[in-house]
């Protein structure tokens, strides 16, 4: 929410309050080379855009539940809300998190109806990477605390930028096993490990119910009928050969005007026939629906009933303790 400076609840309204008062730290005194000085007349191009949004993305979910403010079941339920939005970004197998960060002032801002298929947020996938490093680090007695107060007393003390070079070599300073893992995670495309790592804290993604079958279609209502916005890459709506700007006139011989209206016809595993206009065109064309099994929603649980890893290091939990599950998509 703290992305455009609006909330919509009173817990929003804290992780934007949490967000920006940790900005004052990671971004504003300790901040990358690049912004050393910002020339406020173009463009200031940097890769570690990662580091200062998602790193504080990653805290400002924390500071509240350190503060008691906030409980671990919302933290979970935010944390799940996060992954879910990540994993349902085909972006991400296209766009490198540090190609996100130098690419943000031409794409991030500047989107378009395949901008979800194209991109990844440096905000969300930083987000989550902070989150594996601060597990890795701890599992090896040392937190990305410990990094951020080294970094703060190289650079940020004494009122210098960073290099990517200087980040990375800050974390492999404390786990030099680290190296080819935040390579691959900040420079490569590979999946993020996410459910191995929240498994040694005591959390498992494990599949949950769905609403409805995915069809990877965003839809909307607009004065020439029901509009395709989204087609997600390898998505049902995809196979079928639907492109944004389609208007869906009718699914088995219905006429359509609501997304809600589409939706409702949605059953498992049974395909569709669906009337479609493109520009001067008219057609039909069968749209496969996934069965049951590939139903994409999970839930974020407890795995195991002891102590977490998080628990046993200071400032406080990265990962909350065992607690009922929450939902998350997968």
């Amino acid at each position: 929410m703290h992305r455009s400076g609006l909330w919509a609840t009173a817990a929003g309204k804290t992780g934007v309050v949490a967000h920006e008062y940790f900005h004052q730290w990671n971004g504003k005194r300790l901040s990358p080379l690049a912004f050393d000085p910002i020339d406020y007349d173009r463009e200031t191009l940097t890769a570690s855009l990662w580091f200062v949004e998602g790193v504080t993305s990653y805290v400002d979910q924390l500071i509240p539940l350190w503060a008691g403010i906030t409980s671990r079941e919302h933290y979970l339920e935010d944390l799940g809300q996060d992954i879910s939005r990540y994993l349902d970004t085909p972006g991400r197998h296209i766009q490198t998190l540090e190609d996100a960060s130098r690419e943000a002032w031409v794409k991030l801002y500047r989107r378009d109806r395949f901008s979800d298929d194209a991109q990844i947020s440096y905000y969300l996938k930083g987000q989550l990477v902070s989150l594996l490093l601060d597990l890795h680090l701890r599992s090896h007695g040392s937190s990305l605390p410990t990094v951020l107060r080294t970094l703060w007393q190289r650079f940020g003390h004494v009122e210098a930028g960073y290099s990517e070079a200087d980040l990375r070599r800050a974390f492999v300073a404390e786990e030099p096993g680290l190296e080819p893992r935040l390579a691959s995670w900040v420079s490569g495309l590979d999946e993020l490990p996410l459910a191995d790592y929240l498994q040694r804290v005591g959390l498992r993604l494990e599949p949950a119910g769905c609403p409805r079958p995915f069809t990877g279609l965003g839809l909307r209502s607009s004065p020439a009928g029901l509009e395709v916005k989204r087609v997600q890459r390898d998505s049902p709506g995809a196979a079928a050969g639907l492109l944004p700007a389609d208007l869906l006139i009718a699914r088995d011989n219905l006429r359509l005007r609501e997304p809600e209206a589409f939706n409702a016809g949605l059953r498992s595993g049974c395909p569709i026939q669906l009337l479609i206009a493109r520009a001067d065109q008219v057609f039909s064309c069968p749209l496969q629906q996934p069965p049951a099994g590939l139903l994409r929603r999970g839930r974020c649980r407890p795995a195991r009933p002891a102590g977490d890893l998080a628990e046993r290091h200071s400032p406080g939990p990265p990962v909350p303790g065992p607690r009922p599950g929450i939902p998350c998509r997968i």
